[in-house]
Order: C-alpha cells, then structure tokens, then sequence
C-alpha cells in the first residue's frame, strides 16, 4: 500500500499536470465570462482607461490559453501571457484592494503558479505527447 502511495507521490509529471490545470482551469473560466458579457468587460476595461482591444485580447487570452494550458500545448509561451495579465490585474486593479477578502490573493497565486510552468515546462501529461506518442 506505501509503494503505491509513494508512486504517486515521487510523480514530478503528474505534479506538473496538477499545476497546469490549477493555473488553465481559473483562466479558462474568466475568459470566459469575460467573452459571455464583452459589453460589460469593455465597459469595466474603459472606466480604468484602458482600450476595449485590450479587453477583447485578454479576455481570449484567458479562455484559449487556459484550454492550451489545459491540453499542455504551448504552456510556457501561454504562460508568459498570463504573467502579463496577472501583473496587470494586481498593479491596475487588485493591489489597492489589499490581500484577501477579494484582493489580489487569487491573481498573485495565478501569477506565481504561471511563473512555475515557465520554469517547469509542461511535463510528460500533455496532449501533444499523447498525440505523438503512435508516430
């Protein structure tokens, strides 16, 4: 039972796979409900005088990079966008509002969780391995 245990827990891949969908699947959702409602997302990004391409960019950022991010593919490079996005978001918008209670605690985590994928790669659990492991 302890060797099966220590299995998983001497996994560095299946770590790597646990970090990609903690940082793909909170992108993949605020994309999202960001594309769902441009309207609003546009309005919310011009009241902090910023332009709407750049709520049109960010929000597809999060929902197809959280979906690459997801899938392994292009993870460090979707991963350096997001950095982009998460400083952003503190230095814009989070970091006046302090840390916890809806301050910037959820993005600085994304921020240093995307900073470990740049750093790690994607690991062994991604679907470009899979799909190329028959040739």
């Amino acid at each position: 039972m302890l060797k099966r245990i220590q299995s998983y827990t001497d996994n560095p891949a299946l770590g790597l796979l646990a970090l990609r969908l903690t940082v793909g699947i909170p992108f993949v959702y605020h994309g999202a409900t960001k594309l769902m409602n441009m309207g609003a997302t546009v309005a919310f990004f011009a009241s902090i005088n910023l332009p709407a391409w750049l709520a049109w960019s960010v929000a597809i950022i999060e929902l197809v990079g959280g979906l690459l991010m997801i899938a392994g593919v292009a993870t460090q490079t979707v991963a350096v966008l997001f950095v982009f996005i998460m400083v952003g978001a503190i230095t814009k918008i989070k970091g006046g509002m302090g840390y916890g209670n809806g301050g910037y605690e959820l993005d600085l985590v994304l921020l240093l969780a995307s900073i470990g994928v740049i750093c790690a790669g994607a690991g062994r659990y991604t679907l470009e391995k899979f799909v190329n492991k028959g040739k």
